[in-house]
């Protein structure tokens, strides 16, 4: 993971400025260490799989206590699953920060932060023998295949919502999606969004809904559960 510089305080306007006084505030920004358990964020493993990397920014509401109030992401890192997944241990009242103060008075500061998601060289090597021994496994019985879902296939196809017609919204959802034996799906995740909130819920939730089902992975000649990654493209006729 990164190591984060101290946490930037753009735009706080602290309530003890005296009018009066030609003496400016003495602002120091409050810091998260990343490193200490309960304030670093788990790798989600679906990301791992897929080798997702990316920024993710955040204003962060640091109380006088030190503890995250609010957390906002204000920019992302372009996967919703990496973004939620750092917001998630700073909310927790476990993960203690240092506040900012205000004149040597610790103060409920407003923060920019960023939280970089990034594989190391272990993390790659990891993934890169899986894939080679998957592809050899592959290729090597004709009985062996991944998991499939064929969106024009009765019950799979989503509905264009009516909003995103409506506002002209198009994109492409990637999706991993848990496909058991029997080919019914029963875990889908947002890998990475559309950018349209609405159309990234309409895929997610078709798949959901139990009436897709998707061609199970085959191992051995057996039907198996696995994850697989789905894009679905959205477009405008």
């Amino acid at each position: 993971m990164a190591d984060l510089p101290e946490l930037v305080n753009e735009s706080v306007k602290p309530d003890v400025q005296n009018k009066d006084s030609k003496k400016s505030n003495i602002v120091i920004n409050g810091r998260i260490d990343f490193e200490k358990p309960a304030c670093k964020p788990e790798y989600p493993r679906a990301a791992l799989r897929n080798e997702l990397t990316g920024t993710t920014t955040l204003a962060v509401t640091i109380s006088a206590e030190g503890t995250a109030t609010q957390v906002k992401v204000i920019k992302s890192s372009g996967h919703v699953m990496l973004d939620e997944a750092v917001k998630k241990p700073l909310l927790n009242p476990a993960c203690k920060m240092q506040p900012g103060t205000v004149n040597g008075v610790a103060k409920k500061l407003v923060s920019q932060v960023q939280y970089v998601w990034r594989l190391d060289d272990d993390d790659k090597e990891k993934n890169n023998q899986f894939v080679l021994v998957q592809g050899a496994v592959l290729k090597t019985q004709s009985n062996t295949r991944p998991a499939k879902i064929n969106f024009d296939a009765l019950g799979c196809k989503p509905e264009y919502p009516r909003a995103s017609l409506r506002n002209e919204e198009h994109g492409i959802t990637k999706l991993d999606v848990h496909i058991t034996e029997t080919g019914a799906i029963d875990n889908v995740q947002v890998l990475s969004s559309s950018k349209f909130e609405g159309l990234d819920n309409a895929v997610r939730e078709q798949l959901l809904k139990g009436s897709c089902i998707a061609k199970p992975a085959l191992k051995d000649g057996k039907s198996v559960a696995s994850n697989t990654m789905v894009t679905y493209l959205w477009k405008l006729d």
